[in-house]
This record gives C-alpha cells, structure tokens and sequence, in this order.
C-alpha cells in the first residue's frame, strides 16, 4: 500500500556480502551492471515495508552486444537467520518508459530466496536445465524486477536490500499494490536497490584499425574477420593512432597513418604492421610456372605473373623449382605427363608444353594434347597475393587486365573471351564471345585518349586491346609481362541494377588461346579456359601497388576523389602518381550501339558517373536484345 512505503528505509544492518554459489558454466566474458554500491562487509538498508504482489526493480544499460544470462537479489534480515523464503518471480522487461517497465523478455518463477546471501539465479527451472538468456545489444535499457510472494516483517524481514548513498534517479522504480509503477526515489526510498544482471559480452569491444586506415569500435573476432586489426578490450579510437608500415621507394618505411601515407605517395603495408617487423620491396628468387628461376625478382612481380617468389633474399643457386608437367607425346601413339627433362629422355617422343595432360576427351586413342593443334597457352590473370595467402584475379569495371604466358613461345595465337554469366539485364549476351584486337600504347597525359597513341615516357603509357568480331593472331609473349587491359562493349561491371530493381550479380567471363591455323570453330582447338569477373559498377579505388592491384568491391569516397584528381590532370599511373590508370578510370565514352565504347578520356561524365555509383545508381546502359557480333 501507498501509505506504508514511508516505511522502507527505517532497518540498517551490517552486510557480509557474500556470493551465493551456482552451477553454471563459466562465460568467455562476463559483466555484472548494477545500480548499488555495497561491497562486502558494507551497511545497506532492508527495505521491509513492500507487501505481497508488489515489486521492486532496477533499470540497466548493457554494456555490449551479447546476453543477459544471470541475475542477483541480497536478501536479508536483521539477524540473518530466517528460513528460506519462495517468493512470486524474478522478471526481466525491456527498458519501456521509466518508472514502467517494457514487455517481459524472461521470467524466473518461484524463486528460493536464501538470507544473508546475493541469490544468483542463472536458470528457468528448479532443475537448471533451462539456462537464462535475453539476448540484449550496447547501449540497450532493460529492466530486472523482483516480485514479492510474502510479505516481509516490518520490523526484522528479510527482504531486499538498498545501498546509503542516494538513491539514483531513473535507475529505481517499484510496483504498488494499489498504484502500479513509481519512482522509488520520489517515495522515500534513500538507496538503489542490491538487484543486479549479469551480462555475457562474449568478448569486449576495442578499437579496430581497419583496412583503409579507419578505425572503429567492435569485437575482436569481427575486426580480424574484416582484415583489421584489434587494439585490446576495453580501448577506443578515441585514445588509440591507427597506424602502419609505410614503404618507400626503394627501401624506405615510416609508421604513418595510412592518410598520411597516401598523401607521401608511400604503399601502406595494411593494418597491425610495422617498419620493425616489415621488409619493403622484396626481392629474391622466382620460381617461373614454366620452370625456370629468375633472380632479384619483386615478390609482387613475381606473384603477378604466376610465380612462387622463394624469399626476401634468396637467390637462384639456393633454389630448386619444380618442373612443370605436360603432355609426353610418345611415337607409339600413347602419352605420359612428365616434365620437359624427362620427357626428353625417352626416345622419338614431343613435350606438348606446360598447362598440356593425356586427357582423350574425344575417345579416339590418342590424347588431345598429341593431336594436330599445337598446344594453346593460357592467359593468366594479374594477380595480387591476399592476407590468407589466396591468390585473386584483377578486376576492373569496364577492361579486363591479363598477362599471358604460352606454352610455347614464338607462337602465334588469338585470343577470346566469352560471356559466360552476365547480371541481368546483360544476361542476353551470355554465350557471347569476341576476340582480342592489336594492342596498342596508349597516353595517361591529360587530354590523350585511345584515338592518340604514344609513343611516350613507358611511365605515362598503358596498353589496351579492343573487342573485334574477327580472331587476331600474335606472339603475345612478346609483350613480357606487361598488362593489357581489354575493353569493348561486351565487358560489363558487376553488381548491376536493372530496371527491374538492385541486382548483386557478378559479370563473368571466359578467356581462351588459340594457336594460328587450328580451327576457330571448333571447341577442342582452344586451351584451357581462364575465369574471371569484373568488379562492382564504379569500384576504382585499389588495394596494393603495381599494375597487380585488386579492387575492394566498394564504391567509396576514394573512388570520388581518384576521379577528381584524374579528372585535374593529376598523377599518372602507379609508378609515377599513385592514381590508377585510365583503364581503371574510364567508364564513359562515344557510343556506338547500346552502350558507349570507351574513349580513354577521364571528363566530367566519370565525375558525374562516380557520384551516382556512391549513392547506389545502377550501371547507366542497357544493351539491345541483338547478339554482340554478327
């Protein structure tokens, strides 16, 4: 009753805390939030003048993701030594509008109240099988309320028990019989009561230095899993620097902020690295894919074109590179796949070459690789070594970047790409293939586009290929190792929208050799095939240095301020500026059929382009229903 609450602060006692034992299991992190503050062997109040049905409650904020899995009531009496007491239920609420509580989210019935002791309830039932777990996010308001059965002795109790020390405003509330819901505070009640939840956070939130050179506050397991890296629990950006190794050319390293790095056009080595512990540039031994070993070779060099870099120093003498296998095509008809130096050693017999096997995929005795055709080569994609050491294709929006490697050098073969799996509404070009033109050096300098050949400073220029219908034929190892970055209608991002509605749907393709003289028509004449996707409409902004660079599939403000600078005339490509090139920048251009064919000028468009892309804009073009080449 509302006239006996005066009552509740009249009894004081001495208080040995002490923790009543359970039989849960331990947690990974475990977080007691409370509203008191008593310790062992501090005084508190019992609070003896509630009556059967009313309650008493404190309202928490979780100090984490995760769950709240126990709960504490100190119950007492003045001389500590009542019987136990089964009281109604011990209620957790969602926060609600204080002093009322939110709807229920658990509740614990009859729970066995010990005195003298912190009763810790961490189940549902009586046979601790049914453990408690309310599921709660930072910053959430809750609400543990206990609800009494019995009504206390006004002059001895037990009951539950406040603190000394004031009594905080919006943190205790009780339920009245008659009344309902008030502010303990505003009743006479002069302490917080000694309720309290204990929340599992799993593990605690720190700063992560994220990839990028960010920083937020989250779990360990979630920076590690984005490629950051976790400062410690319990520290915050606010008072940690998100710094990392940052290299210059040819062996400098500073600890920078990756801003700060940029901005000294040094390549920032990622998050938790240091000069201490970092080598700049390594360069060592390269195992090639076909076998040989190339010495004072950059590991991203070596990586990129398919090779096993062997180690910061390592140097070709201490080395043994496996030998590649291939097809051993013997003069009786029949086939083994040995390295070249072994197939050598058998009598009248031909290596088909590296990335060749015995495969007799038409049945006819003799392995496909013996036949008439030569053995084609494979491109190979420009590769970028990644944190779990898995090696990823280079993607572009609107070119595809490859080197290539052949199994036989000198010669002459073609190359085709095939859509194999378009986002719609591109999907009307899946089967599609076209053919690799002429490479050509085209100009970084401003105003210089695909129409304006070099010849320039190699610094200042890249090469390019259009698409054509009709196969044509070169020596590609001619080119070394040097990227040529493919374009043409055909080649369209992924992660569309279509008219219809948001897409995330790769565009991918298939890139085939053909050898000079084999039949263009028929499947069995083409090398193996070589997958890839292109990257999400207005992804520009690049991972790592070197034409071996990796997209992040994100269309950020790095992507706005690379377009503005190109568009400025600034930089070049990585070796002499540190934007990426044209083949990476530009999206727009003349069209010609349904959408534009690249020009090679960086304009307002790319500018406008790029800022529909950050705020979520399809890919502006949609092809006609007609087939790509006649």
């Amino acid at each position: 009753m509302i006239q006996k609450l005066c009552g509740r602060v009249c009894r004081v006692f001495a208080a040995a805390i002490v923790v009543l034992v359970v039989t849960a299991s331990a947690r990974a992190v475990e977080v007691t939030v409370q509203n008191d503050s008593l310790a062992a062997g501090q005084t508190g109040n019992i609070q003896a003048g509630f009556v059967a049905g009313e309650s008493a409650a404190s309202w928490f904020t979780s100090p984490c993701d995760g769950s709240v899995i126990g709960v504490q009531v100190f119950w007492r009496s003045v001389d500590g030594t009542a019987p136990i007491s089964l009281e109604d239920s011990i209620t957790v609420f969602a926060g609600g509008t204080f002093p009322t509580p939110g709807a229920v989210l658990e509740a614990i019935i009859a729970p066995v109240m010990t005195d003298s002791v912190v009763n810790e309830f961490r189940f549902l039932d009586d046979t601790q099988t049914i453990p408690l777990i309310v599921p709660v996010t930072n910053g959430q308001r809750f609400v543990v309320s206990f609800k009494f059965a019995n009504t206390p002795n006004a002059l001895v109790g037990p009951s539950v028990v406040t603190d000394f020390d004031g009594c905080q405003s919006g943190s205790n509330a009780l339920f009245a019989v008659p009344g309902g819901w008030f502010d303990s505070c505003l009743l006479g009640v002069t302490g917080d009561f000694f309720i309290r939840a204990v929340v599992d956070c799993g593990s605690l939130n720190g700063a992560c230095c994220e990839v990028g050179g960010g920083c937020s506050d989250t779990t360990d397991t979630a920076c590690t899993a984005a490629g950051g890296a976790f400062q410690g629990e319990g520290t915050n950006c606010a008072s940690v620097t998100c710094s990392e190794a940052c290299c210059f050319q040819p062996t400098g390293c500073l600890d920078l902020a990756v801003a700060d790095c940029v901005v000294a056009s040094g390549l920032a080595q990622g998050p938790g690295t240091a000069c201490a512990t970092t080598t700049c540039f390594p360069v060592g031994a390269c195992c090639n894919p076909d076998g040989t070993c190339s010495d004072g070779v950059l590991d991203s060099d070596c990586i990129g074109a398919g090779g096993v870099f062997q180690g910061d120093g390592a140097v070709c003498s201490g080395v043994t590179c496996p030998q590649p296998a291939g097809a051993c095509c013997l003069s009786n008809g029949g086939c083994l796949e040995l390295s070249l130096t072994d197939c050598a050693v058998i009598p009248d017999t031909s290596w088909a070459g590296t990335l060749t096997d015995c495969t007799d995929a038409d049945g006819n005795g003799t392995a496909d690789d013996c036949e008439g055709c030569p053995p084609s080569g494979q491109p190979q994609s420009a590769e970028v070594l990644t944190p779990s050491g898995l090696l990823v294709p280079m993607r572009t929006m609107r070119m595809i970047g490859v080197r290539t490697l052949s199994a036989n050098p000198g010669q002459s073969q073609a190359l085709r790409v095939t859509a194999t799996s378009l986002a719609s509404p591109f999907d009307v070009w899946n089967g599609q293939s076209m053919w690799v033109g002429p490479p050509v050096e085209y100009s970084e300098l401003p105003g210089r586009g695909f129409s304006t050949p070099g010849p320039l400073n190699v610094e200042d220029t890249f090469l390019s290929a259009p698409l054509q219908c009709s196969p044509f034929f070169m020596d590609w190892t001619s080119l070394g190792d040097a990227t040529v970055w493919i374009r043409g209608e055909l080649i369209a991002p992924s992660s569309m929208a279509s008219p219809a509605g948001p897409l995330s749907e790769p565009s991918a393709y298939s890139l085939q050799f053909v050898v000079t003289g084999c039949a263009v028509d028929v499947e069995a004449s083409f090398g193996p095939p070589m997958d890839i996707v292109t990257a999400a409409w207005g992804d520009i902004a690049e991972l790592s240095q070197g034409e071996a660079r990796a997209v992040n599939d994100s269309v950020g403000v790095e992507e706005f301020s690379f377009i503005v600078d190109k568009f400025s005339g600034k930089g070049g490509p990585a070796g002499s500026g540190g934007l990426p090139i044209k083949a990476r920048t530009d999206m727009l251009g003349v069209f010609t059929g349904p959408s534009p064919v690249l020009d090679g000028v960086v304009s307002v468009g790319e500018v406008t382009a790029i800022v529909g892309a950050f705020g979520g804009g399809g890919y502006p073009f949609v092809p006609t229903t007609s087939v790509v080449c006649p």
